[in-house]
C-alpha cells in the first residue's frame, strides 16, 4: 500500500484563486528523500512555503524549500552540514483532461511535419504541447512530493566541504613557537675565554 502523499492540495482549494501554504518538512520523510545520497538529515526543523494558482489549464507552484543536511566532507570525511534552501518554480498541467476537451482541442492542432528548405535541408519541426516533455498532475489533488524531493537533490553540493574549508584556502595551522632570536644559548665553559676577549673589545653580539 502506497503511503499518503504529506505535501497535497485539493483544487477545490484554489477556486477562490491562489492558497499559500507553509508545511513543516519532517525528518523521517527527508531522510527517506535522501536515501540514495550521501546525505542525510541533521535533526534540524525544515520547512516549505508555497503558493498555489489555478491557471485554469493546470497549476502554477512557487516558493521556497528550507532543510538542513549533512554530508561527508571531500578532504576531511568529517560531518559537513549545509542548508539547503532551492527556490521551487513549477508549471504543472494536467494529464487527465476530459475527452471532450481532448476532441475539441485536437481538432484545432495540426500534425507538426518537418518544412523543407531550399536545398532540401528540412527544418526541426515545431512541438505541440502533447508532444513536448512536461510536469503533469492527475486527479482532484495536486501532489508534490515527488516534485520538492526533486529540487532538494538538485540543491545538494556536488563537492561537501566543511563550512570551513569553503573559503577555498585551508585553515591556518599554527606554527611551532620558535626559541627567542635575542636570547642568548648558554656559553660553553671551553669558550668563556674568547668570550671575554670579545666583551673587552665591545664586539658584543647585536
Amino acid at each position: 500500500m502506497a503511503e499518503r502523499p504529506l505535501f497535497e492540495v485539493q483544487l477545490a482549494d484554489l477556486e477562490r484563486g491562489p492558497k499559500e501554504v507553509t508545511w513543516a518538512i519532517p525528518d523521517a520523510w527527508l531522510k527517506d528523500c535522501l536515501r540514495d545520497t550521501e546525505a542525510e538529515p541533521t535533526g534540524a526543523p525544515g520547512e516549505a512555503t508555497l503558493e498555489l494558482t489555478d491557471t485554469g489549464g493546470g497549476v502554477l507552484v512557487r516558493g521556497s524549500l528550507h532543510v538542513e543536511i549533512q554530508m561527508p566532507c571531500a578532504e576531511t570525511l568529517d560531518p559537513a552540514v549545509y542548508r539547503v534552501a532551492p527556490e521551487v518554480f513549477l508549471s504543472l498541467e494536467r494529464s487527465d483532461v476530459p475527452e471532450a476537451r481532448v476532441a475539441k482541442s485536437s481538432k484545432s492542432k495540426r500534425k507538426a511535419e518537418p518544412l523543407k528548405k531550399k536545398g532540401g535541408w528540412e527544418e526541426t519541426p515545431e512541438l505541440v504541447p502533447e508532444e513536448a516533455g512536461s510536469d503533469t498532475f492527475s486527479g482532484e489533488s495536486v501532489v508534490l512530493d515527488p516534485f520538492l524531493r526533486e529540487f532538494i537533490l538538485l540543491d545538494l553540493p556536488m563537492v561537501p566541504l566543511r563550512e570551513d574549508l569553503r573559503s577555498g584556502k585551508a585553515p591556518a595551522i599554527a606554527a611551532p613557537p620558535q626559541a627567542d632570536q635575542e636570547q642568548e644559548r648558554p656559553i660553553d665553559p671551553r669558550l668563556m675565554p674568547l668570550a671575554a676577549i670579545r666583551e673587552r673589545l665591545g664586539l658584543k653580539k647585536e
